[in-house]
């Protein structure tokens, strides 16, 4: 009996072709699809980026015995409080916060971080004008005596329990009673609080929304939060299977960490409502491709006559 084949039916050939998921973060999704780009152009491997999918639970998967993906971006300090659980205390005297969770991912799960690509997503403690005016706090420590008069406002995800970087041990470590602790949508955070819905408000410390909301940062001078530098984290054994297929690899994936707007390829990279038309810079540089997320854009400006890409 001959036997009958239904190519739609056999499982597709992914051994040229890298795994990542989406994240739920515009910053997370302009990552994968700069190394989609990169990769794709510079090394013929095909990048499937598959649907969005939480930190945590990418985690697992790109550490699992079975990895379902190969790389994913995400933050050193995440992955130090997040996914291992662990706070800065844990850090021995005189090793960096970036250096122990690589040695840790590595030794646990085999996996390891690739270079630190820029961005910092610190948290930092803001406070409005309005408190500084009646106040003047200089650090988080000096809102322990008047927080009982403060309304404090964060996105969701930082009054989970996922991790030691929340609210819960934020307000324990610096013994904080605010009279009230808000949840709002991550998108709207800088919006409520510049139409007064609180007047304390956890922030990225370089964001530049701070700015213009006209936040006062404080001094996190307990030390409470570690910093959150951006890596790209690849699974245990990825540059040895592609190895063949792609010798050049890891050397291209090293290259999103040497992006910057000043390198010959370099892009900068800004964030803005969807309906907003940014400006053309002067030159040497020149605005790029735009992607959109919902109604958030994120607009890419390069040096003229360069591309990421090539």
């Amino acid at each position: 009996m001959a036997a009958l084949c239904l190519p739609s039916l056999l499982p597709k050939d992914t051994s040229s072709t890298l795994v990542l998921y989406d994240g739920e973060f515009s910053e997370v999704q302009l990552v994968n699809r700069m190394v989609q780009q990169l990769v794709e152009d510079r090394t013929g491997l095909e990048v499937n980026i598959l649907d969005p999918m939480t930190s945590i639970n990418n985690f697992k998967e790109l550490t699992a015995r079975e990895p379902s993906c190969d790389l994913m971006y995400t933050w050193d300090g995440t992955i130090l409080t997040t996914f291992l659980g662990l706070d800065t205390s844990d850090i021995p005297a005189g090793q960096s916060l970036y250096d122990f969770v690589n040695g840790r991912i590595g030794e646990q799960y085999g996996a390891r971080m690739l270079g630190k690509i820029g961005v910092d997503n610190t948290y930092s403690i803001g406070v409005t004008q309005a408190v500084m005016d009646t106040y003047h706090p200089a650090a988080i420590s000096d809102l322990a005596p008047i927080a009982g008069e403060l309304r404090f406002g964060a996105e969701q995800d930082f009054y989970t329990d996922a991790g030691s970087m929340k609210y819960g041990p934020f307000v324990a470590f610096y013994g904080l009673q605010f009279q009230e602790a808000i949840q709002v949508d991550i998108m709207l955070k800088y919006t409520a609080i510049k139409s007064g819905s609180y007047d304390v408000m956890v922030v990225y410390a370089t964001d530049g929304l701070n700015k213009d909301a006209n936040l006062t940062i404080l001094e996190d001078d307990k030390s409470f939060f570690p910093e959150y530098n951006g890596v790209l984290t690849v699974r245990d054994g990825l540059f040895e299977d592609f190895a063949d297929r792609a010798p050049e690899l890891e050397q291209t994936l090293e290259l999103v960490s040497k992006i910057d707007i000043l390198s010959e390829h370099g892009i900068m990279i800004c964030e803005s409502p969807a309906e907003r038309e940014l400006p053309p810079l002067a030159p040497p540089y020149e605005k790029g491709r735009e992607y959109r997320y919902g109604r958030i854009k994120l607009t890419v400006y390069r040096r003229q006559g360069s591309d990421p890409r090539s």
